[in-house]
């Protein structure tokens, strides 16, 4: 996973998506089943799972989950660094 341009971002499966100010999180009360990724602005992103609203092809793949996870954890190991350099 990568930042294509400002607010995008392109997983290794080409699957793009916004995420405002390249802002990712996720809802802990949401962890199980039913994982939704939220980005800095209005809400959800994508999910693990279908809505209404959403198609299935939107949805991102427990592989997906996992390189959007690694990459965050990827982050704040960075500021956990610099953090303990100062």
């Amino acid at each position: 996973m990568k930042p294509s341009e400002r607010d995008r971002f392109v997983l290794s499966t080409g699957k793009e998506f916004n995420a405002f100010n390249q802002v990712i999180g996720l809802d802990p009360t949401e962890i199980g089943d039913d994982i939704s990724i939220h980005e800095g602005s209005d809400g959800t992103v994508y999910t693990n799972y279908e809505h209404e609203y959403k198609d299935a092809e939107d949805c991102f793949t427990n592989a997906e989950l996992i390189e959007i996870a690694n990459y965050m954890i990827e982050q704040w190991n960075n500021v956990l660094a610099t953090l303990k350099s100062c």
